[in-house]
């Protein structure tokens, strides 16, 4: 699986992106609707991102509050999201199982606070 890491920075960030190529093992610019991936139009994204995730992968995205029972119990490569280190800026890491797997900013210092699980599930 080929790590990879954002190209775009601040409130315009792509680190999410870069987490969701990194899971799926694509190339950054294959991930729609980055510039839209924002608090501020999330269901708009959402919704589109979760047409493309089920036509590209037959899956759906679960977001759930973080907890690290929670963390700890689900098995796989998941994207962990809350505030970064770097001022107060919401960002996007991978874990695997409970570890940090990669975090996609060039200094990859990971989270400071957690806030979200993002799962991928299969839909049957």
């Amino acid at each position: 699986m080929k790590k990879v890491y954002q190209t775009k920075f601040n409130r315009e960030g792509n680190c999410y992106a870069a987490c969701v190529a990194t899971i799926f093992d694509i190339e950054l610019d294959e991930i729609p609707y980055q510039d839209e991936i924002h608090y501020d139009n999330f269901d708009v994204w959402f919704n589109k991102f979760e047409i493309w995730l089920k036509e590209k992968y037959n899956m759906h995205l679960v977001i759930v509050e973080y907890n690290d029972n929670l963390l700890k119990e689900l098995p796989g490569y998941k994207i962990v999201s809350g505030k970064t280190t770097r001022g107060n800026l919401t960002h996007a890491v991978v874990y695997y199982g409970d570890k940090l797997y990669h975090d996609p900013h060039p200094e990859g210092k990971g989270l400071k606070q957690k806030r979200y699980i993002d799962l991928f599930v299969k839909i049957f």
